[in-house]
């Protein structure tokens, strides 16, 4: 009973000590190592609860609901502990948990930079957390003499996989909540005196923990795909996988502003350091909110039967009255409107004094304003914890107004003078028309659309655009607010006439003014503006289909629509790996040349691949043309990045080693990037696996030939929960049905496979897990599937008629260049780790550099 009491109260009062340690109650204290002391363990705090709920499951309390739900004393301990994040509450405290360790590393790690502010916001996104978690109360009782009927884990993740994969996930979404804490802390602070440098140099450590997190994080996902599910993949372009790589190459984008530091003003680093916080909440969304994103089988908390069949916004917003989702999801959609309106405000307000010659940026009480209302929402939020029948009288509208819309107009009526008087300037000089019609075209255009978050990104990237003194210096918005509006047609989100006369509205002004800096386009500088450039729109694409991906994967329009984009990285891998060693000309020659080829080559060859290589992608454009226009330039940038390494490799001395060394691992990242890219066109793009053509019906003791191989079908396994031989092989299910297969080249060699399902008995139904069978060749993976819809017919038979069975349907896969995938996954792993471990002072040089 007294453990009881301890469980139920243990929430509210980490709850109230991290608001107490937000209230700074501690600087009370006047003894320094009691201070000290005091802030460690409140550091700490907000992971006492996951652990206490570890402790439940680990132990098996089923007096609690949910270890009664998802837990069983069947369950191995490793799995129990998986348990805990099955559902919305475990994750949550998970999550808090990460947080904790961010804040014990703050608080024990010797700073070069005041971090306190940045501590602060942290406190508040992990009491957000905290809140969510206990209006969901993971630690409610079972009510005495009522049954819970659970079906326990979800045999999907009762694999060793499932163990390591989330908490890394949430690591790496922690790390990105990191960086954007720094970064809305330098926005808060808006000093005059922004040094890229420094900013780089405080977030650059985060930055790299977050990739490498990331990498590894996503990789194992994939790789739990590849094992565990039955369709013989690591990467279908599901909603929460691209989601999570979206937060993913923020990151990466984000590591590469060290190129340009100095060519980019502080707007760019502000957006660069809020995006990968931003896109973290956004992928937690897609996995939280389950239905609004259907098809995907990562959503296993929300039944999309609920939503009705509409847009997106529509969809979220209907959440809003979820009893189980709706608090959840609308604090994070109001963390995403406000960090909107904490960027927008800012910038807008920046601008303006920008228009009117003022020098002084550090205008407070404007950015106190913008703040302030950006909290109105997530207030509203905490007292819906409280009254869940709130938002049946308050329009969830006005919030997220207020939070997004109402920190742009502040600094606007501040600043109404300024505004008044350059625009009068700009009339006299024909300027102000030019930027009317943009703005007031765009807004129309928008309303046109009726897509309210497509829509609201293009008016918000156009207001900046036309906030400039001079107009021609916002380029960077129009050409991504054309991008925007290319995407969106590409993936039907909007109509092609709708995009044509957004991009029509936006280049006849634009057009018509005349810049002439005098500036060069250098080649080095196309090498090192091209990850800058290209990630972020690699990033707008990825972003744009995910958001038309609501009724399913949409692997082709990823797979078509990125090509180019990742032909242009992969022409700047090869320049940057050649230059200095082919002269200018040549080199530009030589990208030019693979280019041509590779379209005439696809265009003639494209249906001669292997695989399914005549498979549509998209209208005329088969798989073949995609890999035919990919993989020419990714066969010049390996071997061009190899030389960049080994070049630079030849300049350690005892003296630059430690910059020699981070050099090198930048490279070898690039290099596992190519290899990895190599092994997806073969391993993935060219599969198509709706192809029925892939299943083929064997039959006992006779030889069918499939692609390279010969496939004979021996025999059939059966196993029983209480077999000994059961007990060897698995630790959970309760029963098994295997194949035996065997598969022969043509030099006489085999080897035999075995293809199985493995039975859960649930309380209302058997679930069967496919336990997919593998052959790992020197060119690649030979995956063969048990075809599920024969399990149940073959489990209701009798051992004499399974000894009887003639025939078996498989799916059967051969993935050429699978393990270059892995290959290059782990190479990236090791060339962040190693720049992670490269001492600090050496790195900050190497930054100062460029390099």
């Amino acid at each position: 009973m007294g453990g009881e009491i301890i469980f139920k109260f243990i929430l509210p009062m980490t709850i109230v000590l991290v608001l107490l340690r937000l209230l700074g109650l501690e600087t009370k204290i006047n003894n320094i190592k009691l201070k000290k002391i005091t802030r460690i363990i409140s550091s700490i705090t907000p992971a006492v609860p996951f652990f206490c709920l570890v402790f439940l499951f680990i132990t098996n309390n089923d007096n609690y609901r949910y270890v009664a739900t998802y837990s069983s004393s069947d369950l191995p301990i490793r799995y129990r502990i998986s348990a805990v994040w099955a559902a919305r509450e475990g994750p949550l405290l998970l999550w808090a948990a990460c947080c904790a360790i961010v804040s014990l590393i703050y608080e024990i790690v010797p700073k070069k930079f005041d971090q306190k502010l940045s501590l602060k916001i942290l406190d508040c996104f992990v009491l957000c957390l905290l809140l969510v978690a206990f209006s969901l109360n993971p630690f409610r009782t079972v009510p005495e003499n009522s049954l819970v009927i659970s079906a326990g884990l979800n045999p999907l993740l009762q694999t060793n996989l499932m163990i390591i994969h989330p908490p890394l996930i949430f690591a790496f979404y922690t790390s990105c909540v990191w960086i954007g804490c720094i970064t809305v802390s330098k926005i808060i602070i808006n000093d005059i005196d922004w040094k890229h440098k420094e900013f780089l140099e405080e977030i650059n450590k985060p930055t790299l923990i977050s990739f490498f997190l990331g990498t590894l994080g996503i990789g194992l996902g994939g790789l739990w795909a590849y094992v565990v599910l039955d369709w013989g993949g690591y990467w279908a372009w599901d909603p929460v996988e691209t989601a999570s790589l979206l937060p993913w190459i923020a990151v990466m984008t984000l590591l590469h502003l060290k190129l340009k530091k100095n060519k980019l003003s502080k707007e760019w680093f502000m957006l660069a350091g809020i995006s990968p916080v931003w896109f973290s909440i956004l992928a937690t969304v897609v996995t939280r909110a389950g239905g609004v994103w259907a098809g995907s089988v990562h959503s296993f908390v929300v039944n999309s039967d609920t939503l009705v069949d509409t847009n997106l916004w529509d969809r979220l917003i209907i959440l809003k009255a979820d009893e189980i989702a709706g608090i959840e999801i609308m604090t994070y959609l109001f963390i995403l409107v406000g960090l909107f309106g904490i960027y927008s405000g800012t910038l807008l307000n920046q601008k303006i004094l920008e228009l009117g010659n003022n020098q002084d940026k550090n205008n407070g009480n404007i950015f106190l304003i913008i703040f302030s209302s950006v909290l109105a929402g997530p207030i509203l939020v905490f007292l819906g914890v409280f009254n869940k029948n709130m938002w049946e009288v308050i329009p969830i509208g006005f919030p997220l107004f207020v939070c997004g819309i109402s920190p742009m107009i502040v600094p606007v009526v501040t600043n109404k003078r300024i505004i008044t008087e350059q625009f009068k300037l700009n009339l006299m000089e024909g300027d102000s028309l030019m930027r009317i019609i943009m703005f007031v075209g765009m807004i129309a255009l928008s309303l046109w659309i009726g897509d309210i978050i497509l829509g609201s990104f293009i008016v918000i990237s156009v207001l900046f655009s036309v906030s400039y003194k001079n107009l021609d210096e916002g380029w960077p918005w129009i050409i991504g607010t054309i991008f925007l509006l290319l995407f969106g047609s590409w993936s039907n989100l909007i109509k092609i006439t709708e995009a044509a006369i957004g991009i029509l509205i936006l280049s006849i002004p634009w057009a018509m003014l005349s810049s002439d800096d005098g500036k060069k386009l250098t080649l080095n500088s196309v090498v090192f503006w091209t990850p800058i450039i290209v990630s972020t729109v690699y990033l707008l694409l990825t972003w744009v289909i995910l958001l038309s991906s609501i009724d399913g994967p949409r692997f082709e329009a990823h797979e078509l629509f990125g090509a180019p984009v990742l032909f242009l990285i992969l022409c700047g891998l090869s320049v940057l790996g050649l230059q200095g060693k082919i002269e200018r000309s040549r080199l530009i020659a030589l990208v030019i040349f693979v280019s041509v080829a590779s379209i005439i080559f696809a265009w003639f060859l494209g249906d001669k691949l292997p695989s399914d290589s005549a498979n549509s992608l998209g209208g005329p454009i088969i798989r073949g043309h995609v890999v035919w226009l990919l993989a020419p330039i990714s066969l010049i940038a390996l071997p061009a990045l190899i030389s960049i390494i080994h070049s630079t490799v030849k300049k350690i001395t005892d003296s630059n080693r430690n910059k020699i060394v981070v050099s090198v691992s930048a490279h070898v990242i690039h290099l596992g990037v190519v290899i990895l890219i190599i092994g997806h066109l073969f391993a993935t793009t060219l599969i198509d696996r709706n192809d029925l053509s892939h299943q083929i019906t064997l039959i006992r003791d006779d030889t069918s030939s499939y692609g390279s191989y010969d496939y004979t079908f021996e025999d059939v396994i059966t196993l029983k929960k209480d077999d000994l031989e059961f007990k060897n092989r698995f630790d959970v299910g309760d029963g098994y049905i295997g194949t035996k297969i065997r598969i022969n080249n043509s030099a006489g060699d085999s080897v035999i496979v075995e293809p199985g399902v493995l039975r859960f008995d649930l309380p209302f139904e058997t679930f069967p897990r496919s336990e997919v069978d593998r052959v790992a060749k020197l060119h690649g993976d030979i995956v063969v599937i048990f075809d599920l819809s024969q399990s149940q017919a073959m489990d209701n038979m009798k051992n004499q008629e399974l000894d009887d069975l003639q025939q078996i349907r498989v799916t059967i896969y051969e993935l050429p260049g699978s393990h270059l995938v892995w290959l290059g996954w782990v190479i990236m792993l090791l060339g962040s780790l190693t720049i992670i471990f490269t001492p600090p002072r050496r790195l900050t040089r190497l930054t100062h550099k460029g390099v």
